[in-house]
C-alpha cells in the first residue's frame, strides 16, 4: 500500500539529506494523523501521515506537493543541526498545553468546595497568553524551516 508514494519519499529523503548536508539520513516512519508530516530532530525521524499518503494516492496531492512538504520538514532538520537549543524551543508549545493540566490538577487537588470561578480564571489566563506563545515560539520556527529549505536549495521561494 502506497509503494509508489513511499518510493518517491525515500528518493527525496536521500536527495535532500545530501543537499542539506545532514550528518545522518532521517528515518521515515508512517503515522495515523491529520498533520501531513512532521520532523523530529532529536530522534532523527521524518513522520508522514497515512492520511497524506492516501490523499496523494487518490490524486488530491501530487509529487510537487510532496516535494514541498518534505523540503519544509528538512528545513526543521537543518535548524536542529544548526542549533539544538533553537530547534528544541518549539517543544514549549506542547509544554504550554501541559502546563494548563498541571495547574488545574494542582488546584483541584486542594479540594476547594467551589472551584468553578478560579478554574475559569485559570483557563482564561491560559487562553489569554496562548496566542503570544504560539506567535513567539511556533510561528518563527515554521518560517525558519522554510527559509532553511530555500537556502539549501531544497525548494524555491515560491
Amino acid at each position: 500500500m502506497y509503494e509508489e508514494q513511499l518510493a518517491f519519499v525515500n528518493k527525496q529523503i536521500d536527495e535532500f539529506t545530501e543537499k542539506a548536508h545532514l550528518k545522518k539520513r532521517p528515518k521515515l516512519e508512517r503515522f495515523k494523523g491529520m498533520t501531513p508530516a512532521s520532523a523530529n530532530g532529536i530522534l532523527n525521524r521524518l513522520y508522514i501521515s497515512e492520511n497524506f499518503l492516501e490523499l496523494w494516492q487518490k490524486g488530491y496531492y501530487d509529487e510537487k506537493d510532496a516535494d514541498t512538504l518534505l523540503a519544509h520538514e528538512f528545513g526543521h532538520f537543518i535548524a536542529y543541526q544548526k542549533s539544538r537549543f533553537g530547534a528544541d524551543k518549539t517543544i514549549l508549545v506542547p509544554l504550554y498545553f501541559g502546563l494548563l493540566s498541571a495547574i488545574l490538577g494542582s488546584y483541584w487537588s486542594l479540594r476547594i468546595p467551589e472551584p468553578g470561578i478560579i478554574t475559569a480564571l485559570i483557563i482564561a489566563c491560559w487562553l489569554f497568553f496562548m496566542p503570544w506563545i504560539v506567535r513567539r515560539v511556533y510561528v518563527p520556527g515554521e518560517f525558519e524551516a522554510d527559509n532553511n529549505a530555500i537556502a539549501s536549495k531544497l525548494a524555491d521561494a515560491q
